[in-house]
């Protein structure tokens, strides 16, 4: 027979054993990159693993009276099963035994694109909108029942606005030679680059935070209109060495103009994005809501988290939202605040106490 002493011991050697192995996936999935881990940790083997984990936790906790008779390390123990439990229910594993079950039509994981002024309630992956947008380029018109989709959610998110704040003191002009790179400088006014005897000499005239036209008394004017937008350009002078002057506009969003002396020298202004945001309407019948969200502050409807995750880099005319699964992420979040407290009980409150009562 084996004895209270044995089964104690066997169960504290596997679950260092269980410990030890997930210490190692953590490390191999952080080599793998997002998919392949996403895809590893999925796995049958996995799901296993996960489950024979959150099984010798509860377990730990029963054959061993300390872990329940000492609060803080039973807020600890508990707070690990509550973040596992959590783990596999807001799983793609999770979700599709809620699917088979139950009927719920929810996706763990997916994205959102939406051009300015229109709405959208398509979830996607991320290689079904880049299909949708390679069909939108060969100028093909698109129904919406024409695309693939993971799913439709019951309302409507529409983008009121998009824009992005940039850090200005950290542009920089990129000057190649027949797609070469031959050098760079600062974004600034007033900056100059000599490329050599046989190549122009390259002086920055102005920055524009939101370049425009406008045409006034038949004349053409440039301005920058502050807070109507943003559309960043460099009014740049390029003098060739045979004296010939040229006055050139180099814009951040549309690289593709930026081409002088006949395609021998191209010019590229690059500005390193400080935030994104997006307006977002939720449009739901009589109930919707608005926010304007940004990186890491998300919108919160309908079961889904919408992130801002990526944009239209040419001209910033869509956003790219990446939508997340709430289920689970509150026994999650529950199981996280029982570890800390846990942790903070034990290794603090739990010596107070002990020494106020000496």
């Amino acid at each position: 027979m084996i004895t209270d002493i044995k089964k104690k011991r066997l169960v504290m050697w596997v679950g260092l054993l269980l410990i030890a192995a997930l210490t190692v996936l953590s490390i191999v999935g952080a080599f793998l990159g997002a998919e392949r881990a996403k895809e590893l940790f999925n796995s049958p083997a996995l799901v296993f693993f996960w489950v024979a984990l959150t099984v010798l936790l509860t377990g730990g906790m029963l054959i061993f009276g300390r872990l329940r008779r000492e609060a803080g390390l039973l807020l600890i123990h508990s707070g690990c099963v509550l973040v596992l439990v959590g783990g596999m229910y807001s799983s793609q594993a999770g979700h599709q035994l809620l699917r088979g079950y139950f009927g719920s039509a929810k996706v763990p994981h997916g994205y959102m694109a939406i051009f300015e002024g229109q709405s959208e309630n398509r979830i996607m992956t991320i290689e079904q909108i880049n299909m949708m947008f390679r069909d939108l380029k060969k100028h093909r018109r698109i129904s919406p029942d024409d695309q693939s989709y993971l799913q439709k959610v019951p309302f409507q998110v529409r983008l009121h606005d998009f824009r992005i704040e940039y850090y200005r003191d950290k542009g920089k002009l990129l000057i190649y030679t027949q797609k070469r790179p031959a050098g760079q400088m600062k974004a600034l006014e007033g900056e100059e680059f000599d490329m050599g005897p046989k190549l122009p000499r390259i002086r920055i005239l102005r920055t524009f935070r939101n370049f425009r036209v406008n045409i006034k008394d038949g004349k053409r004017e440039v301005s920058d209109e502050i807070g109507k937008g943003e559309n960043p350009a460099l009014e740049v002078e390029v003098n060739w060495p045979d004296g010939k002057t040229e006055k050139k506009y180099v814009f951040e969003r549309f690289p593709d103009f930026n081409v002088l002396g006949a395609g021998k020298l191209q010019m590229r202004y690059v500005l390193m994005p400080k935030d994104y945001f997006s307006d977002l309407e939720v449009e739901d019948g009589q109930a919707g809501m608005l926010k304007t969200i940004e990186v890491n502050k998300p919108l919160h409807y309908g079961g889904y988290y919408f992130y801002q995750s990526d944009y239209d880099h040419e001209s910033g005319r869509y956003t790219i939202l990446s939508v997340r699964s709430d289920t689970g992420l509150i026994v999650v979040f529950a199981g996280y605040f029982l570890l800390c407290a846990g942790v903070f009980w034990h290794f603090w409150v739990r010596k107070y106490v002990i020494a106020k009562n000496r």
